[in-house]
């Protein structure tokens, strides 16, 4: 799913994993409009521009015009972070179900659109499409790279803040543009492989340990229930409740987990050829 990262539509490919969720839950044969959520984008870059660019006066530098981009997604439109942030699982915590703490919601890219509240991976995606949409239209003719990572001494960037875009120097756009018209992505993939870990921490339904590199999660507890069985009563009746919600087209309360949902996007967080 991530390889040729150059050339992937994020905003595409994360519509992609919500109507994925959405059809197992709903069984229905008719998909999440995908394409209606594009256009959304595409209207925000549009009134973007009308409203902000094109004012500009002449001579105005790209840095003042992603500062427009900015005011116009984050403070007009009142896009942002849920409450806590990343994630509302502290660093080093282990607990008996990580759904009670993530709201699989705030990863999804058709809900950022309605409800104006994100994740900074999936905000991060927002923001790298309506500049792409605005470098296509001729809007600007300056690629940008969206940033919304915060590097700790101690370990590897994660991603913590409101993101943010920067001028690629030198980079214009017929630079990015290819042969068919398409646009070079510049904004890293590991934004798309964020919102797949959110979602399966959201839906993981065995406990699970926070750890700074997120290397074990929950797989250690998932391990030993599979092994050993699961002797405590009230797990088993979260299980039991899940499962029966989410055969019957109901999304499973907080806590309750979703195997099919944590697995599925596990599987879509692997590099190709990892299986």
């Amino acid at each position: 799913m991530i390889r040729d990262t150059e050339g992937i539509i994020l905003a595409e490919a994360a519509l992609q994993v919500a109507a994925e969720d959405d059809a197992i839950v709903s069984h229905s044969s008719v998909q999440l409009p995908v394409q209606s959520f594009l256009n959304r984008i595409s209207r925000l870059a549009n009134a973007v521009n009308t409203a902000y660019l094109r004012p500009m006066p002449a001579g105005s530098s790209p840095d003042d015009a992603l500062k427009l981009i900015h005011r116009f997604l984050f403070e007009e439109q009142r896009f942002g972070l849920p409450a806590f942030g990343r994630s509302n699982i502290a660093s080093g915590q282990v607990m008996d179900n990580p759904g009670v703490h993530e709201n699989a919601k705030y990863a999804y890219l058709h809900e950022l659109l309605v409800s104006r509240k994100g994740t900074p991976a999936v905000l991060a995606i927002l923001l790298e499409e309506v500049c792409q949409r605005l470098l296509s239209q001729g809007a600007i003719d300056f690629a940008v790279r969206v940033d919304c990572t915060s590097l700790d001494r101690s370990g590897p960037s994660i991603f913590s803040k409101l993101p943010q875009a920067e001028v690629i120097p030198g980079l214009n756009r017929a630079m990015v543009t290819r042969a068919d018209g398409s646009m070079l992505n510049t904004c890293s993939s590991d934004v798309l492989v964020e919102v797949l870990r959110f979602l399966k921490r959201a839906y993981w339904p065995f406990p699970w340990q926070s750890t700074p590199d997120n290397a074990t999660g929950g797989f250690t507890s998932a391990a030993t229930i599979w092994l050993d069985g699961e002797d405590r009563a009230e797990l088993q009746a979260i299980a039991r409740t899940a499962k029966h919600r989410l055969e019957r087209g109901i999304w499973t309360s907080p806590g309750g987990g979703a195997a099919q949902h944590s697995v599925a996007s596990l599987l879509q967080e692997l590099p190709v050829g990892a299986l």
